[in-house]
């Protein structure tokens, strides 16, 4: 082999690397310490991805103010149209920013799930309700029902984008059906 070659190496699948959390645990090749300070980066991760979703729907928040006070003031109709439009793309952005965060927040209570699997300490946060024995589990993405019936806190968010679009249209439906 010459040096421009390099060496010969086949990729691996990750079937091959793949260990199941006990092997790894029992390898002792991790720390119970390690695993910890991967699961705060997480809770961390999760913290900065719920702000964002937050964030988001904030600024939508103050351009539908600005967009009611243009309304109010019965400022020009085409500036008025201009800004529900824009509201109505942030919002459609905002929506995008939190079906995304909702997947990303499964992950990140999978991954705390298998740290503390790892740990042994999921028999600790096994919940018992009326029904029994209540194993947590990690949310689940989106469906069209659940934006509606869900009483998490991103279902609220989207539904409150959702309000907003539809305030943005009935406002122009309005605005254009009843000139100034």
């Amino acid at each position: 082999m010459s040096k421009e070659e390099g060496p010969s190496v086949k990729p691996a699948t990750p079937e091959a690397h793949r260990l199941t959390l006990i092997e790894l645990r029992d390898s002792g090749d991790i720390s119970d310490d390690t695993v910890r300070q991967v699961m705060a980066d997480i809770w961390s991760d999760h913290q900065s991805t719920r702000e964002q979703t937050w964030k988001a729907l904030h600024i939508v928040s103050v351009l539908t103010v600005g967009l009611v006070t243009l309304d109010i003031t019965k400022l020009g109709t085409s500036a008025f149209v201009a800004t529900a439009i824009l509201v109505v793309v942030a919002a459609l952005f905002g929506i995008v920013i939190t079906v995304h965060h909702r997947r990303v927040e499964s992950q990140k209570f999978s991954q705390l799930l298998n740290c503390e699997c790892y740990l042994r300490v999921e028999e600790l946060l096994v919940v018992f309700d009326k029904r029994g024995r209540k194993e947590p589990t990690a949310p689940k993405p989106f469906t069209f029902w659940s934006i509606f019936t869900s009483m998490s806190t991103p279902a609220f968010i989207l539904r409150m984008h959702l309000f907003i679009i539809a305030l943005a249209v009935i406002l122009v439906v309005n605005r254009l059906t009843h000139p100034l």
